[in-house]
């Protein structure tokens, strides 16, 4: 596939890590506000954030993409905690249970068209002593990550039990090829 002027809207470094090196990628984070909306499940509110976070950056002539993911347990729905008391009260509720990720991709054609694609992944995370969660707290390996973890580093608490790794690494690089193949 040749390298086609890609626009990643998102602020997420592992998401241009990941597109990086397939992609003539600028990146350009946006900016929108991220509340649910009354009675949003987290499908939903993954599906319309990466819409809208494409749909908020105005370019011409490129090709923009752009992904959310969120973690979801029994209804509630994790984002990125705010501080490290978010962190851990996350992290807690989440020990030894299994979970869903939801990642949705999007991606805006030059036309304004949109595709995208929503995927879910079980996963638990491992249990921690609470030495372990602090000196976990202590690395901000959880700064900036929904459920306050990443897949991507090597020290995750998370193991996946059941779904793909590209939707719990954030971004479905299989659907951007598969997309992005067919222009």
């Amino acid at each position: 596939m040749k390298k086609l002027p890609i626009i990643l809207a998102s602020a997420s470094p592992e998401r241009a890590k990941i597109l990086e090196n397939i992609l003539n990628l600028k990146v350009i984070p946006a900016d929108i506000d991220e509340t649910p909306m009354a009675n949003e499940n987290a499908q939903s509110l993954v599906e319309r954030l990466a819409i809208q976070k494409a749909r908020s950056i105005k370019c011409s002539g490129e090709y923009i993409i752009s992904a959310d993911t969120l973690i979801e347990y029994r209804g509630e729905i994790f984002g990125k905690p705010a501080d490290r008391k978010g962190a851990k009260n996350t992290i807690k509720k989440l020990m030894g249970k299994e979970f869903n990720v939801w990642t949705s991709t999007a991606i805006i054609l030059m036309n304004g068209n949109h595709h995208f694609k929503t995927e879910a992944a079980t996963l638990t995370l491992n249990y921690m002593s609470e030495q372990e969660l602090e000196k976990y707290l202590d690395s901000n390996i959880w700064v900036g990550k929904a459920g306050s973890f990443s897949i991507n580093d090597r020290n995750c608490p998370a193991t996946i039990i059941k779904g793909d790794l590209d939707s719990v690494r954030g971004i479905s690089l299989s659907f951007i090829n598969d997309t992005l193949s067919k222009l």
